[in-house]
């Protein structure tokens, strides 16, 4: 019975409506309901001859909390309160956000749900500690409901869906990745498809939610949150909007499964704080890879996740070593080279980072953009060879530095390092490997090295009083794709960047 409880105090959202009468209820009142039903089931066992178990009965009980989710875009006015849910009727109004609600509910009891959630009513939005528990807890919402109902206000038949303003969004992202069951229905509440879960692998929409919105169908499927993946998820969020700028941010909390303080007013300062959270729990350096407009706060650090909408969907990554077999546990042994800084953090000094650096010069002479004619990058074939000159018309004659973002750091050292044929040596990895397989693997390495595009960003020296190198970022259209000196990076150097 505990189990029971805790599950909806920590798992349910603080209040939903019921939907046998249309009263909106909170968690307190939903936990009552429960335990007088679950001790009227334990009662009723000992009376029938067949006698359920008492984890059939728990089973039932948890059943009995399944509830169905909303999906959709706002109306401009209409759309029902927490505050209006107790003092009107669902027949006594006819304004369009209640008609929506009112057939949302109907859906949610044909698919078999007493209980029913919407962010329009569900929400007591003039309480700021409720308003961010429940932004926070958003993605939780979402996937723990039975069934998510999404309704495309703007859609008539199956082939005009992805045209849709919901798949537009910001919201709508984690509201689509988050539910294991989802639905989608047209303009008249009709479903698109015939299909029990259109995130089944064989719907008839997946394929096309998949092209629109550039999220192989695998992740559409199952999706799990967290911190890797971060250029894919900033990519597919980059073209999407928000009503206030901070839901660009704050729609992403559950997705990178971070936490972050909801403050509205703080503008764009609230994706500057998203992005720290991520670098908290992640020490990849690929939010470093964006163009565009940087954060007021700091020059390393993008604005929007519009930055990211042409940035790779992940680095060229570095190697997974298969090495077979593993003599303990008979298994394959995967080893991965970690690319760029171990440690870098926000800092009162500026974001501390380990960088590869080298110095370049930009001229006025036979100028072009940082980007090819296509919008790709521009590519550095020589780094090492001093002076590099870069042509630009947009900035200033005069010295610069390119940092190198994502080294590995086994090969910078001023030349070629054997440090990974002694890492796959180390009995950390329960293998022991001969000389000749050894250097055999070690070589396969090095010439992928050599083939591979590494990202670099152009600096401006600081001129300050001190011991820290201190730079900021040069805005450019691009960042640089650099290819690697033959006798590998220089050693990395900390700077600040401010």
């Amino acid at each position: 019975m505990d189990g029971a409880f805790r599950y909806i105090q920590n798992h349910l959202p603080k209040r939903l409506i019921h939907l046998p009468d249309m009263k909106l209820m909170e968690t307190t009142a939903i936990q009552e309901m429960a335990q007088s039903e679950l001790e009227q089931r334990l009662r009723g066992r000992t009376r029938g001859p067949l006698q359920p178990s008492i984890d059939a009965v728990m089973s039932e009980c948890y059943n009995s909390l399944g509830y169905a989710i909303l999906s959709h875009r706002w109306l401009s006015r209409g759309e029902p309160t927490c505050q209006d849910l107790s003092t009107k009727t669902y027949t006594e109004v006819p304004e369009a956000g209640f008609i929506k609600l009112t057939r949302f509910c109907q859906l949610a009891r044909m698919h078999g749900c007493r209980w029913a959630w919407a962010d329009t009513c569900c929400i007591d939005k003039t309480s700021s500690a409720e308003l961010d528990e429940s932004i926070r807890s958003m993605y939780q919402w979402y996937e723990n409901a039975k069934i998510c109902i999404v309704y495309l206000g703007n859609t008539e038949h199956l082939s005009g869906a992805v045209a849709d303003p919901w798949f537009t969004r910001a919201w709508t992202l984690q509201e689509l990745l988050a539910p294991k069951r989802i639905k989608f229905f047209n303009k008249h509440w009709m479903p698109l498809t015939a299909d029990d879960n259109d995130k089944a692998i064989d719907s008839l929409i997946l394929r096309d939610i998949a092209k629109i919105t550039d999220i192989p169908p695998r992740f559409i499927r199952h999706f799990t949150p967290g911190t890797d993946m971060v250029l894919e998820k900033m990519a597919w969020a980059s073209s999407r909007k928000a009503t206030r700028v901070e839901d660009m941010a704050y729609s992403l909390v559950g997705i990178f499964d971070v936490s972050l303080t909801i403050a509205y007013g703080e503008g764009e300062r609230a994706f500057y704080r998203l992005q720290l959270a991520i670098m908290e729990k992640s020490p990849a350096v690929d939010l470093l890879v964006w163009s565009g407009r940087a954060s007021k706060d700091n020059t390393m650090i993008a604005s929007s996740p519009k930055c990211f909408i042409d940035s790779p969907r992940q680095l060229d990554d570095l190697i997974d070593f298969m090495i077979t077999p593993d003599p303990l546990f008979g298994e394959n042994i995967s080893i991965r080279i970690w690319r760029g800084s171990q440690s870098h953090a926000m800092t009162s000094a500026g974001l501390r980072l380990d960088v590869v650096m080298y110095d370049v010069s930009v001229s006025h002479d036979n100028t072009f953009n940082f980007a090819n004619r296509y919008g790709e990058p521009m590519v550095i074939d020589h780094i090492d060879k001093n002076p590099v000159i870069l042509r630009c018309a947009h900035l200033p004659s005069r010295a610069y530095t390119v940092a190198i973002i994502d080294y590995e750091w086994d090969d910078a050292a001023d030349s070629t390092s054997n440090s990974f044929g002694a890492l796959i040596q180390q009995s950390a990895y329960h293998c022991t490997l001969d000389f000749g397989l050894a250097y055999a693997i070690e070589n396969r390495h090095f010439q992928r090295r050599k083939r591979r595009l590494y990202t670099g960003v152009l600096l401006n020296r600081i001129n300050e009083a001190g011991r820290l190198l201190r730079f900021q970022r040069v805005a450019s259209e691009k960042y640089f794709r650099v290819r690697r000196p033959e006798n590998g990076w220089k050693k990395p150097e900390t700077v600040y960047i401010i």
